[in-house]
């Protein structure tokens, strides 16, 4: 699918970029499966152009046209839930149940400010003037530029296009390589609901072309993050050049705490499906346990005993329960993780093992 989409700039697709194709990556098997377009600073500087050019017509677009086409938007995004799943789950290795229902929150996210677009109102206050008043309007802020990451490849995405769109700005959609179909799928929905040419834009591709480009355009008005804590120091750091305004969701470190009082079930019955979801790639899952003593044993057991029952596979089986991590980088790091814990004195290895994905044994395309 990778060669009919590619980046999307002023209303077209690209299938070629300035920047080497990449390569798009089945977490679970290791198989390649297809070659993507790369954008180049050239690509990333005719996206910033179209988006100048679609915020001109697009912020002079009425509020109740602008909800109509999100509506539109989402009605075909239902419509392919089950397209975009399938490559939710291919690509970032969570089961497709779970794909479904993340796709079902990006639909939601469109229709959601769909109506909060009909409802930007401004008001009217009193002057410090005998006779006078104040009337104030919002306006949108200007050409976005949005930057996401890889375990909710669709609805970090939805997050960030459907309220900038509604605001009437236009926006720049840099999504994680690792996770670029989702994102032209998503587009491409956009794309059929009739959004006018550089309202939208999709750039994919490596850091240096595509971060300094676009964080370092004065044009650029607006960066949104959903990624690492240094990553968001760094960017804030670098949207002060040009005192962008920054929106930012960055990692976690979560914590769960279950007292003495705590009904035990129902904590295990929430702790175990939130720790597992996605691998344990999510912001929000529990890193760190704090049992009461009295709890302790017990919690363990019946942790275990879930953690255990839980079905490992590929995420296009319907009962898979987990898939893979994301890649080689995230395996070595956990194991590193559960090692400094060992070094740290723990009192024992883990009680539930896991498994390793095969390494790549070929290069054939998986559409």
């Amino acid at each position: 699918m990778y060669q009919s989409f590619g980046l999307f700039i002023d209303g077209s697709w690209r299938t070629k970029g300035g920047g080497p194709p990449l390569e798009v990556i089945d977490p679970a098997t290791g198989e390649v499966l297809g070659l993507t377009a790369s954008a180049g600073v050239g690509d990333v500087e005719d996206a910033i152009a179209s988006a100048e050019a679609g915020l001109k017509l697009w912020r002079a677009t009425p509020a109740w046209s602008r909800a109509d086409l999100l509506h539109a938007a989402a009605s075909i995004m239902q419509a392919r839930t089950e397209e975009a799943a399938r490559r939710i789950t291919l690509e970032a290795g969570k089961p497709i149940v779970q794909s479904r229902r993340e796709w079902a929150l990006s639909i939601d996210q469109f229709r959601w400010h769909a109506e909060e677009a009909r409802r930007i109102y401004g008001r009217i206050v009193e002057s410090r003037a005998p006779g006078g008043r104040i009337e104030v309007q919002h306006e949108p802020v200007g050409i976005v530029a949005a930057f996401t990451v890889w375990n909710f490849p669709a609805v970090l995405i939805a997050r960030k296009v459907a309220p900038a769109l509604a605001a009437g700005c236009s926006i720049v959609v840099r999504p994680s390589s690792e996770v670029p179909g989702t994102a032209m799928i998503l587009v491409d929905c956009l794309r059929q609901a009739g959004i006018p040419r550089g309202v939208v834009n999709l750039v994919v591709g490596p850091t240096s072309p595509t971060y300094a480009t676009l964080v370092g355009s004065p044009k650029v008005r607006k960066i949104s993050l959903t990624g690492s804590t240094a990553v968001g120091q760094q960017m804030i750091r670098d949207a002060a050049a040009t005192l962008k305004r920054v929106s930012m969701e960055l990692g976690g470190n979560a914590p769960m705490i279950v007292f003495d009082d705590a009904d035990l079930e129902w904590a295990l019955d929430l702790a175990v499906p939130t720790k597992y979801a996605n691998a344990g790639q999510v912001c929000v899952t529990p890193d760190r346990f704090f049992v009461h003593d009295s709890l302790h044993n017990d919690f363990v057991g019946g942790f275990t005993k879930r953690a255990k029952a839980l079905k490992l596979g590929h995420g296009l089986d319907e009962a898979t329960q987990m898939g893979p991590l994301i890649n080689q980088r995230r395996l070595d790091a956990i194991e590193a993780i559960v090692a400094d814990a060992e070094n740290a004195a723990a009192k024992s290895r883990p009680v539930v093992g896991g498994f390793q994905a095969p390494t790549r044994a070929s290069s054939s395309s998986r559409q």
